[in-house]
């Protein structure tokens, strides 16, 4: 997917990240480490009990990068500051919120 600056998505929800393999955030727990298939292996992601804040909202992106390990774009976003690096796989665009806002007109 073609992303620029400036683009809005949405951080998928709570329910999807519990739902992928790996999931194993206890409390006390701080963060949930993800195995994400990438050239024939699989790289490591860390994603954080402050990034599930951010499940199913709006964010902006603020730049982008691409990541060493998997030639990947990586996501920052203005509502964290550009703390966070958040990958495609964890967001998804709002197409089909404007399709139908543009139906409703």
């Amino acid at each position: 997917m073609n992303r620029n600056i400036g683009d809005q998505i949405r951080v998928r929800s709570r329910k999807y990240f519990k739902s992928l393999p790996g999931y194993n955030l206890k409390s006390g727990d701080d963060h949930v480490e993800y195995e994400i298939p990438a050239h024939g292996g699989s790289y490591s992601v860390g994603f954080t009990e402050d990034m599930f804040s951010f499940c199913g909202r709006i964010v902006t992106i603020s730049s982008i990068e691409e990541d060493p390990s998997t030639g990947q774009p990586v996501y920052r976003i203005e509502k964290d500051r550009d703390n966070w690096a958040w990958w495609e796989w964890m967001v998804e665009d709002l197409i089909k919120e404007k399709l139908e806002l543009l139906e409703n007109e």
